[in-house]
């Protein structure tokens, strides 16, 4: 006996209504479970916190392990992890959180899922390890440094770093050339981890920065050092100022501007030599450097690259003969009286910017009068070229009214157009 087409439509209608109430069903379902599920973790991390918080503050640990063990993988086991997880943030009870993780099996369990197949799975037992900072885990972690999957290679790193053993930073050091090889996840994680080590990673970062040959990695330890602000390295620095790669020398002045303070005078000439170099950043680098440094015997140096041809490199030759005070006036003038009007608003930019437009303003009271002529000049040409705007503000809210008085009268004559 046949259907009629009637009676398929309504069979195909009965057939995709069961289906999506089967599909509504189990979502109920699923978000019915994992309500459960949460509150009763809750309820779980609130009872092992308190408990934990007791033990925090009695140190019997084990009368804590007793109480606190559970199997794994149960809401309770679970709902500890995290509570311990959380306290490890607090530095004043994270060795005997360690402990805890470590008696508890919470280490021993992750150590176990790194041989897993699964790589989401085994990435968060490294993730996990990482957390625990068990400086055990360290000799299990160092061979996925070696690991083909780059993101396996990231989280390792990162664990490394936060369980802080030299031994691992040893191992990530020697990994670099590898590493460096690898898509920009890996070289991304590498900079931020490995300054995680902190002081301790001086001493290795200098002496492999001078043992790299691969550019590249000698940049990435120059660079690591340069956020340290670490004096040691400087001599490594000054040792890569002459490199063939440009990249060497730019990370070797970011060294030498947070760290060397201190530098002969010979070796910030080399400094000065610099701002000549054939790449723009290095340019860029030795400007900050010097400003850094503020050795009055670089300024004339500094106010030929107010006129680079890169506007970066002017901005920051400008922001670091603001450093010097006064002692920059001539310099700046020097270069606002120049037809370049590119350079001119480049220095008009960086004086409001850096503040320095403060210290002329002040100067129009100056009992010097070499300081006030030129301070004055500078200011009309500044209002010539229409960044006149903190000349008005202070006309409105200053508190002299002989600056005021000044200032009105540089905005109110009248300017030749400028070049």
């Amino acid at each position: 006996m046949g259907f009629d087409l009637t009676e398929i439509l309504i069979l195909i209608i009965i057939l995709i209504f069961s289906i999506v109430a089967g599909i509504f069903s189990a979502a109920i379902y699923r978000r019915t479970s994992r309500g459960i599920r949460y509150r009763n973790l809750d309820r779980a991390r609130n009872l092992y916190s308190n408990k934990v918080g007791k033990y925090l503050d009695s140190g019997n640990i084990q009368t804590t392990i007793s109480e606190l063990a559970s199997r794994a993988n149960t809401t309770e086991w679970h709902a500890m992890e995290e509570v311990l997880l959380d306290m490890m943030e607090q530095a004043n009870h994270a060795d005997k959180i360690k402990v805890l993780l470590l008696e508890l099996g919470y280490v021993d369990y992750y150590e176990r899922r790194l041989g897993k197949n699964n790589i989401i799975k085994r990435a968060s037992a490294i993730y996990k390890l990482g957390k625990m900072r068990c400086e055990r885990s360290t000799w299990k972690l160092i061979p996925y440094l070696k690991d083909g999957n780059p993101e396996i290679v990231t989280v390792t790193i990162r664990s490394l770093s936060k369980i802080g053993m030299p031994i691992g930073l040893v191992s990530i050091l020697d990994e670099i050339p590898n590493i460096l090889t690898k898509p920009l996840s890996s070289k991304k994680t590498l900079e931020n981890s490995i300054a995680n080590f902190g002081a301790v990673s001086i001493p290795y970062l200098v002496e492999y920065g001078g043992k790299y040959t691969d550019p590249l990695c000698k940049s990435l330890a120059l660079d690591i050092l340069s956020t340290l602000k670490a004096t040691e390295a400087v001599p490594l620095a000054l040792s890569c100022m002459s490199d063939q790669d440009p990249e060497v020398r730019a990370k070797s002045l970011k060294v030498i501007c947070t760290a060397g303070n201190d530098l002969k005078i010979s070796d910030t000439c080399r400094v000065m030599d610099l701002l000549s170099d054939p790449a723009w950043f290095v340019r860029l680098q030795a400007a900050k450097t010097l400003g850094s440094l503020r050795n009055e015997k670089t300024a004339d140096k500094l106010g030929d690259a107010l006129l680079d041809s890169n506007w970066q490199v002017r901005n920051a030759a400008a922001t670091a003969l603001t450093k010097f005070g006064n002692r920059s006036l001539h310099i700046f003038l020097g270069t606002l009286l120049y037809k370049d009007r590119y350079a001119k608003e480049s220095i008009c930019e960086e004086i409001q910017r850096t503040g320095f437009i403060d210290a002329l303003l002040e100067n129009m009271n100056s009992k010097d009068m070499c300081v006030y002529r030129k301070s004055r000049q500078i200011l009309q040409i500044m209002s010539s070229l229409n960044y006149s705007t903190p000349l008005s503000e202070y006309i409105d809210t200053g508190p002299d009214d002989n600056i005021k008085g000044e200032l009105d009268v540089i905005i109110h004559q009248d300017h030749p157009p400028a070049p």
